[in-house]
């Protein structure tokens, strides 16, 4: 009998410290995901924000003046 008790206590300790060790990692998740703000995301595509706006300034340019059109001159 002692030792069904000590064996159902070694697997309510694990349980126990399962339970424990998945709400750790849920509290960790939600931090980190909760902290992700948008002025990081911002910081973040900092650098791609003036080679997509220089991007979009050619392709509205070909689509109104057209690029073929200044090969024509020549």
């Amino acid at each position: 009998m002692s030792q069904r008790k000590l064996f159902r206590y070694y697997i309510d300790k694990s349980i126990q410290q399962q339970n424990e060790q998945k709400l750790f990692l849920t509290r960790v998740n939600r931090w980190r995901f909760n902290t992700l703000d948008k002025s990081n995301f911002l910081k973040s595509t900092r650098p791609i924000k003036p080679i997509i706006f220089g991007l979009a300034c050619l392709a509205i340019y070909d689509w109104t003046y057209g690029f073929y059109r200044i090969d024509e001159h020549h």
